[in-house]
C-alpha cells in the first residue's frame, strides 16, 4: 500500500421494538414485557454494542396501551434490552391497532407491527347442578369467570333471560 489514507464507513444504527405483544390481544390480559434492539441498517445484522444505549419506547395511542417506563437500556455487549425490559399494559379496545415507537440518539427510529386489542370474551359458568327448582337456592353455588387475565375484582350481575318465568300469575 502506498501511503493512501484508510477510510472507514460506519453504517448508521437502527432501533426497533424486539419483543412485544402479537397482533391480536384482549383488554383483560397480563402485562407484557417489551424490549428493543439495535442493528446495522445497511445489512440488518444485530451486533453487540460497545457502550450502553437508552432507547425510548412510546405508544402511538395511550388509550390502547401504555408503557410503564418508556425507556429501556441495551447494555454494552448486548444487542437488545434483555436485562431491562419495559412493561406494556392494555388499556382499551382498538381493533384498528396501535404501535410501539422506538427511538434513540443518533439512530434511525422504527416501530412495531400493529397491536390490536379486542374486548376480552368472558364466559360465566354456574356450578353443578346447573338448574334449580323455583324458589330453591343451592348451598355453595359459585360463578367462575374464564378467559383472559382476570383482575382482582370482577362484578358479575346475573338475571333471568325471561323475567316472566320468575313471576306467578294470580288464579281466579
Amino acid at each position: 500500500m502506498t501511503g493512501g489514507p484508510l477510510v472507514y464507513r460506519v453504517d448508521s444504527l437502527h432501533v426497533r421494538p424486539y419483543q412485544y405483544p402479537g397482533v391480536t390481544n384482549y383488554t383483560i390480559a397480563a402485562p407484557y414485557p417489551v424490549t428493543a434492539y439495535a442493528f446495522d441498517s445497511a445489512d440488518g445484522q444485530a451486533r453487540p454494542l460497545i457502550a450502553p444505549m437508552q432507547v425510548n419506547l412510546v405508544s402511538s395511542d395511550t388509550n390502547t396501551f401504555k408503557l410503564d417506563s418508556a425507556v429501556v437500556t441495551i447494555d454494552s455487549g448486548q444487542y437488545y434490552s434483555y436485562n431491562h425490559p419495559d412493561t406494556l399494559r392494555f388499556r382499551g379496545v382498538d381493533t384498528v391497532g396501535a404501535r410501539i415507537r422506538a427511538s434513540a440518539p443518533n439512530t434511525r427510529p422504527d416501530s412495531s407491527a400493529l397491536i390490536k386489542v379486542f374486548p376480552t370474551p368472558l364466559n360465566i359458568q354456574l356450578g353443578y347442578p346447573y338448574t334449580v327448582g323455583r324458589g330453591l337456592r343451592l348451598k355453595g353455588n359459585y360463578v367462575a369467570v374464564t378467559g383472559g387475565y382476570v383482575p382482582d375484582t370482577v362484578k358479575v350481575a346475573l338475571r333471568r333471560f325471561d323475567p316472566t318465568l320468575d313471576t306467578l300469575t294470580p288464579t281466579p
